[in-house]
């Protein structure tokens, strides 16, 4: 799943010193000692860092543009899923730089750390060349977690969404189990790709294959399972919803290439996604039925619903699920262990907003009611503490973006039920412009003072 960043290209030229007035502190950077060529190399380092820790567009953008004014100088930034291009600096000595990218993954201890650097740069505490090294440092640090707990990760986030999507214990276990073999086969694809480096590129379409298989083929063999409960669980963490709701944001903003190509990405994805899921359904149901795993009365309790192991206390399971999704979107998302609470109180916070919009309002608004909620503890947390809203928007987001709906919507086409699939995708559509109205509507009541 990781993304490599591609070669940077930028024109080859030694501009003269550039002397503007730097609102920077003199003791640090006096604007004679600042060059075009210095602002221009921390720019393209900030963008691709940005980049590369899953930075939206506009927020991208912004954040450059903050950059250069604080440099004190011209800037001018146009941000796609797969390349930055900027223009700095005025006149004859403006300099237009082409930085060449891939879709990056979402790091919030990183972009909390770069964002820290900028904090301390603006106040006048660092110097550039100073900075641009820290930011160097963030980019080649490792990750945080193991790959074992990247792995283990996957099967307690698709355990978590076997319950929230209605699944029985038993359920909860082969999502669980399931997720494990997605992460597994996450790292098997890494591996292979060192020597194939198109290998990775087929991992959606192997893991739909992988979980489709193995559920159809243990529903075949009499275990008494939901299966697209089950499937739709272990596949969520690749499900690109999140990616559809910002691609929409990005239209909002009037960002519109960006916008445009990361939604046609995602389409590609539940496309392929749902390719390997049909081929999978097919080699799944070929194994003849038996009843080699047929489940006795003794068993009952592993097709009933998770609340009953609290005796029918259903906020006590609610409660058990929002903590494993918490802890799997900590190390999913690359967060620090400190923001493990942080992240634990915004799914909360999304589910209860969600939960009780629906119940008031309908699916569609209580989705934005659950995104309003969200985008004002964001936003609230980053005008507090200093840190980056998408800390607390990202993980609690993930509980509300339509990626279950569009996968379904996509299953029901590839099995010829157009009806069924086009009202998947508007429905689809629709929530994901619920969630993002929810957002600017966060904006607003409360805007965050910084573009993080």
């Amino acid at each position: 799943m990781l993304f490599a960043l591609a070669a940077t290209q930028r024109p080859s030229s030694v501009p003269a010193p550039w002397k503007a007035t730097s609102p920077l502190r003199p003791s640090l950077d006096s604007p004679q000692a600042l060059s075009l060529r210095e602002v221009e190399a921390l720019v393209e380092k900030v963008g691709v860092a940005l980049h590369a820790y899953g930075c939206s567009s506009p927020r991208l953008e912004a954040t450059l543009s903050e950059l250069t004014a604080r440099l004190g100088a011209e800037g001018h930034f146009f941000s796609t899923p797969t390349a930055i291009f900027a223009a700095i600096g005025s006149g004859e000595e403006r300099k237009t730089l082409l930085l060449r990218t891939e879709p990056g993954e979402v790091n919030l201890d990183k972009l909390s750390r770069l964002n820290r650097v900028l904090d301390r740069l603006f106040a006048g505490e660092l110097a550039v060349n100073t900075a641009a090294r820290r930011v160097d440092r963030i980019l080649a640090a490792p990750s945080r977690y193991s790959t074992r707990a990247m792995i283990v990760s996957f099967a307690l986030t698709s355990a978590c969404a076997a319950h929230f999507f209605g699944g029985s214990l038993l359920d909860f276990l082969l999502a669980g189990l399931l997720g494990l073999g997605i992460g597994l086969l996450t790292l098997t694809l890494g591996w292979v790709g060192k020597r194939l480096p198109t290998a990775p590129r087929m991992f959606e379409t192997a893991s739909g294959l992988f979980t489709a298989a193995a559920a159809f083929a243990l529903a075949q063999l009499g275990l008494e399972l939901q299966v697209p409960t089950v499937l739709l669980a272990s596949l969520i963490v690749l499900v690109p919803g999140f990616t559809v709701t910002v691609a929409m944001h990005e239209l909002a903003m009037r960002h519109l290439v960006s916008g445009s190509a990361r939604l046609a990405g995602a389409i590609l994805v539940f496309l392929t996604m749902g390719f390997g899921v049909a081929l999978g359904s097919g080699l799944g149901q070929s194994v003849p039925a038996s009843s080699l795993l047929a489940m006795d009365a003794s068993s009952t309790l592993l097709t009933s619903s998770l609340a009953t192991l609290f005796g029918g206390w259903a906020w006590a399971a609610d409660g058990l699920a929002l903590a494993g999704a918490a802890v799997g979107f900590t190390v999913l998302f690359g967060a620090a262990p400190k923001d493990g609470p942080w992240i634990l109180g915004a799914a909360t916070l999304a589910l209860l907003g969600s939960r009780g919009g629906a119940a008031a309002l309908g699916p569609e608004l209580g989705a934005a009611a659950g995104a309003l909620a969200v985008g004002l503890a964001g936003n609230a947390f980053a005008r507090t503490l200093g840190r980056p809203s998408t800390v607390l928007q990202i993980p609690g987001l993930m509980l509300l973006v339509p990626g279950s709906v569009g996968f379904r919507g996509v299953s029901s086409l590839l099995e010829q039920d157009a009806l069924a699939g086009v009202q998947g995708a508007f429905t689809m559509i629709l929530l994901a412009a619920a969630l993002v109205a929810g957002l600017l509507m966060a904006n607003v009541l409360l805007p965050p003072r910084r573009s993080l």
